[in-house]
């Protein structure tokens, strides 16, 4: 086989491989919304089985996504760039795989009933999701174009509100279980959910350093 044949078969690989870790975000995305409307807006509960049937795609893609990156590592012994973004990809499918283990872990909490004092963190809840889908967003159109410019201040910003949510939710749930003793296990319950939000957005945010890593060939620790 001459090298143009190998390259472009080894272009083809690659560019499956993106496609597959892209169906991979959209499944997080997917999860972690579901999770939340199952648990604080009392969607119907068939949501939780779609929440495991997206959990299960994800470890399929996931596996699907590491037995190429391992094939093409051994067999085409990719250099530079090429070689990268095999390395990298296979950390950033761990990294989503990881994800949508947590929303499942989430969502197979039982229902929490808001009332109106605990209100404040759900909609806080609701703003963490749009950061991290958003994260996401941004992470992706830096794999998919290439164009990387800020990336990493852009989702340390978002990383950063996504922190700022869980302190003020945190303290906000402390203060209120001194002080009450209803809804204690709905609110030990919104604990749960901002601390998974919380760790999900360092990991989404740990994406776009091995994004940087890819295009530019060097580390940059963001969170």
């Amino acid at each position: 086989m001459d090298r143009m044949a190998m390259r472009i078969g080894l272009e083809k690989a690659l560019q499956s491989i993106k496609e597959k870790v892209f169906k991979l975000f959209d499944i997080t995305k997917q999860s972690i919304c579901l999770s939340i409307r199952y648990l604080l807006e009392e969607e119907e509960r068939s949501a939780l089985e779609r929440i495991k049937d997206l959990e299960k795609k994800s470890d399929i893609v996931n596996l699907d996504i590491q037995e190429e990156c391992m094939t093409i590592l051994v067999r085409q012994q990719p250099v530079a760039k090429d070689a990268r973004f095999v390395i990298a990809i296979m950390e950033i499918s761990s990294f989503f795989e990881r994800i949508n283990d947590l929303s499942l872990e989430v969502s197979e909490l039982h229902p929490a009933k808001i009332d109106n004092e605990l209100s404040i963190v759900r909609d806080n809840i609701m703003w963490m999701i749009k950061r991290i889908t958003h994260m996401i967003d941004i992470n992706e159109e830096g794999l998919r174009t290439g164009k990387i410019v800020d990336i990493d201040k852009k989702l340390m910003e978002l990383d950063d509100d996504i922190d700022r949510l869980f302190e003020a939710s945190k303290n906000y749930l402390i203060e209120y279980l001194k002080k009450s003793r209803e809804n204690v296990e709905d609110a030990v319950k919104l604990l749960y959910i901002i601390r998974h939000l919380e760790r999900i957005g360092d990991i989404v945010a740990k994406t776009g350093s091995r994004i940087i890593y890819i295009e530019r060939g060097r580390w940059v620790f963001i969170k």
